[in-house]
């Protein structure tokens, strides 16, 4: 088993457990075992570890894992103005923001990018810098070739389908396993937070689509990377 990352436990039986911890740990069970052999249990216990939850729960989880990365360009004190929107444009996947924090204009392709492993370190490279500059030069002219301010990657874990997961483990009804939000984690964060809430102490139903089981290919949460960029 992978070992990954988890925060708060709602609610815990172990002696030897005292307050809120951060640590590395595989699912054991109904519970977690972290490094030190400490071992964790809660009434409600969620995996939501991102890309490495089909390493944790490959038996029953399946995601790609993909680098996706990100080019921030100097676009100048126009671009930093209050108020300018981000933008995601579905005909050509391709997707950004103003320059925020003075870290330069965000401007991205959401085409699906190369398989990596989750523990692989993220490498600083602009090998898309290409295909943005031509995006750019069809939608935001002045940007063009506006200087390389710097460069990051990230992971997408991705479902079969695009959709979320949020499901109970199949051998463990207290064990929930939930991920699959690449691309739209941040923004649907707090909506899915408090439909999970709901799901868990209230019984609320959940949709059939974050259901674990094999699932159709699509791309319905994700910008339509079929049509060919300028």
């Amino acid at each position: 088993m992978q070992s990954a990352r988890f925060g708060h436990w709602r609610r815990r039986r172990s002696p030897t457990a005292r307050g809120s911890c951060a640590a590395a740990a595989r699912p054991d069970g109904t519970g977690a075992v972290l490094e030190d052999s400490t071992r964790l249990e809660g009434d409600i216990v969620v995996w939501a570890c991102g890309p490495w939850l089909a390493h944790l729960f490959g038996d029953v989880v399946s995601l790609r894992v993909t680098r996706q990365e990100l080019l921030f360009i100097d676009g100048g004190p126009d671009w930093r103005q209050p108020g300018l929107p981000g933008w995601c444009d579905y005909d050509y996947a391709r997707y950004g923001t103003a320059d925020i924090d003075a870290r330069g204009v965000k401007a991205a392709i959401d085409d699906e990018g190369p398989p990596i492993d989750p523990d692989a370190e993220l490498p600083e490279t602009a090998i898309t810098e290409p295909e943005v500059r031509a995006y750019l030069r069809e939608r935001f002219p002045a940007l063009e070739h506006a200087p390389l301010v710097g460069a990051r990657s990230c992971r997408y874990e991705l479902t079969t389908d695009t959709q979320f997961i949020a499901a109970p483990h199949p051998a463990h009804p207290n064990v929930w396993l939930v991920g699959g939000g690449s691309g739209h984690g941040f923004k649907h964060g707090p909506p899915m937070a408090e439909r999970l809430a709901a799901a868990l102490l209230e019984g609320a139903p959940l949709p059939a689509r974050f259901a674990l089981g094999e699932r159709s290919a699509s791309q319905s949460l994700r910008t339509a990377s079929s049509s060919t960029a300028p």
